[in-house]
């Protein structure tokens, strides 16, 4: 492999430096940004640490001195306790503070120098040496028992101990001037240092803008006239020039995809628009003639009794029988009325869980005055959930359809029951009977979401008619179903329990508990009032 010449080099540079797409755009600018930013940051890092170890340094020579005092103070100390008490502890505890002070007498000058601090630290490590052999003297002839030997190198060891920390008091003083003029030197420093970085900072700062200024300008007016374009487009204007970009990236491939997308939009949107226009009309006919059905399919079902005449004969018959003392009949007859007046009144309207519950005890009633008792009922209902809304006619039709299909060959011992609770968030109705049980395969094709889907509002609208009028065995379970999972606007609201190794049939609603606001509601306009 040929080595590449000079010339080459650089032609490959220039190559990978030319700002020829979005991404190296971006990239030099915030590559080289962050080269000057590293480079300032190892600066400060490292004019940080010289400055902080040389300051550590100037007042370490305080921190000996001081060290060394302390020192000088223990020998004294327990030198007086020892020849106070002549005490072991105090014995171990001056050899062990002689031994401390040695060494740090050690680390001070001992040569002759010209300085006044050296000469100082010179005088203090010899007057060291002498107190140290007067203190042990006199320890040695305190444990001789020689008093007056011991209170002589006593004495000579305070007079020496006395100028030892006069001395380096002096010292002391002499270092700390000589440490603050040091000090006074590094702050200065310091000073320059946080001036160049600012003015590093500035000038990467003035780069950094500038560089980023010239690339934003490049990158955004190109940018700029396609969004500009394309919003006469969003409003509809196609008459709009031809993008033109004079850079060969990512922007220019745009560019070129945007102009090409306008000359077929001007070649099909006059046909995209009549084809839409067509469509529209049909969907329109389609939604009226699908209105004006339903409209009369409710018209037709109220129109076969006349409500104003069924509810007074209704009422008389029930007068009537408590006149005559027949207070079951009349009892009957009222809950016969009741039960008419609500699937007239609220048919195809959202209503409380607590009405429903209620047709459905009235319907319950009638059915046991009908077949005594050959069917039991049975319920537990929890009052706080009595609010819920929910579709009307959707409880009476699953009781009704335990008595006709559930319990259509029980005999004796017919069971009813129903279960209302909240469940998490939402309130579980349970409808239960103990009869035959339900084909799994009809329990499928009742839930089955796509069937339900494929059947039009007139098809539920009829076959709940039907139900109403007599003319079938009441609402359907899939007209319930379909009714239910629209109004609540999901298919999980309702389940069938069946099958084999069951007992009986459980339906299990379960509701959302819907606002105001979010609880879609379709009231119709009754055709005739109550008497």
């Amino acid at each position: 492999m040929k080595a590449l010449q000079p010339a080459q080099w650089a032609r490959r540079l220039f190559q990978v430096v030319t700002p020829n797409s979005l991404f190296k755009r971006l990239l030099i600018p915030y590559l080289l940004t962050g080269i000057l930013v590293g480079a300032s940051t190892v600066y400060n890092i490292l004019s940080i640490n010289i400055i902080v170890d040389r300051l550590n340094a100037t007042y370490e020579s305080n921190a000996a001195i001081f060290d060394l005092v302390v020192s000088l103070g223990e020998v004294q100390t327990y030198t007086e306790s020892y020849l106070s008490t002549k005490s072991s502890t105090a014995l171990e505890n001056y050899y062990r503070a002689s031994g401390s002070l040695n060494e740090r007498a050690a680390l001070l000058n001992a040569m002759v120098f010209d300085t006044q601090p050296m000469l100082l630290e010179r005088n203090i490590r010899r007057m060291i040496e002498s107190y140290t052999v007067e203190t042990q003297s006199a320890i040695q002839a305190k444990r001789g028992r020689d008093i007056a030997s011991y209170t002589e190198h006593y004495d000579k060891s305070t007079q020496i101990y006395e100028y030892i920390i006069l001395y380096a008091d002096q010292l002391n003083k002499n270092r700390f001037e000589s440490n603050y003029s040091q000090y006074r030197v590094m702050g200065h420093l310091l000073d320059l240092i946080q001036l160049l970085d600012i003015l590093i900072l500035a000038l990467i700062l003035g780069i950094n803008f500038v560089i980023v200024l010239l690339t934003a300008l490049r990158i955004t007016r190109p940018v700029a006239q396609l969004a500009q374009r394309a919003g006469l487009v969003a409003e509809g204007n196609l008459d709009v020039a031809p993008i033109d970009v004079d850079s060969h990236d990512e922007v220019h491939t745009l560019a070129k995809a945007f102009n090409a997308m306008i000359i077929s939009l001007r070649a099909y949107v006059a046909q995209i628009r009549d084809n839409l226009i067509r469509e529209t009309r049909q969907k329109e006919h389609e939604l009226v003639m699908e209105n004006l059905l339903q409209v009369a399919q409710l018209k037709n079902l109220q129109a076969q009794i006349n409500p104003h005449f069924l509810f007074n004969a209704l009422n008389t018959g029930a007068q009537m029988a408590m006149l005559e003392g027949a207070d079951r009949t009349s009892e009957f007859v009222e809950h016969v009325a009741d039960l008419y007046r609500y699937n007239i009144k609220l048919f195809d309207r959202d209503v409380t869980l607590g009405e429903e519950i209620q047709m459905a005890k009235d319907y319950i009633y009638i059915q046991k005055v009908r077949f005594g008792d050959w069917i039991s009922y049975n319920e537990s209902i929890d009052p706080d959930c009595l609010s819920i809304r929910m579709p009307g006619l959707i409880l009476q039709p699953l009781v009704e359809n335990a008595l006709n299909h559930g319990l259509k060959d029980v005999e004796q011992g017919g069971r009813v029951e129903l279960i209302v609770q909240w469940k998490g968030e939402r309130v579980e109705v349970l409808v239960h009977d103990n009869g035959r049980g339900m084909d799994l395969v009809k329990i499928r094709q009742t839930l089955d979401a796509k069937s339900l889907a494929s059947a039009s509002p007139s098809q539920l609208a009829s076959e709940t008619a039907e139900g109403q009028a007599g003319n079938g065995a009441g609402i359907a379970l899939s007209n319930v179903v379909a009714r239910l999972r629209l109004f609540f606007h999901c298919d999980d609201v309702i389940d069938i329990i069946s099958g084999p190794g069951i007992t009986g049939t459980t339906v299990k609603l379960s509701l959302p508990d819907l606002s105001d606001d979010s609880r879609p509601t379709t009231e119709l306009t009754e055709a005739s009032g109550e008497s």
